[in-house]
């Protein structure tokens, strides 16, 4: 979404790796946004991630917006549970919307809401402390 606030997204992108200097809008070669931005990082290193790297998922919520991570060298993973072996058409594994958890759906979620921006429990998105608070973004 064009619209979510970058510093959202940077909020949610430093979860997992270190971002270095600001992003970048990409521009076509007509000189029209793509909606798409394009960050300098560093990954971090994870001793309980294959490969020694903690990598980002390939696709994440923030709030109501959906966002694509793409980079070279990316793991393949499934979009819509985030494991090593099958992709999103082949995935059966049933994933939680409320907590993050795979095996149960959000209706049954027993667990603490976890928030998708970030990553801490007890909010969601909209009471997240660390969400962009402009004035246009409180107003609308």
């Amino acid at each position: 979404n064009p619209h979510a606030p970058e510093a959202d997204v940077v909020t949610f992108l430093q979860r997992y790796m270190d971002i270095l200097g600001a992003g970048q809008k990409i521009i076509d070669e007509e000189g029209y946004w793509t909606c798409k931005r394009r960050y300098m990082v560093r990954f971090r290193a994870s001793e309980v991630e294959v490969g020694g790297v903690m990598y980002p998922p390939a696709n994440f919520n923030i709030g109501s917006n959906r966002g694509y991570v793409q980079y070279p060298g990316q793991p393949r993973t499934c979009r819509r549970c985030g494991q090593l072996g099958h992709i999103s058409v082949d995935c059966t594994t049933e994933m939680c919307r409320r907590c993050g958890r795979a095996g149960h759906a959000t209706i049954s979620c027993k667990n603490p809401l976890v928030c998708n921006l970030c990553g801490e429990q007890g909010h969601g998105y909209r009471a997240c402390p660390k969400k962009d608070r402009r004035f246009a973004s409180v107003v609308a």
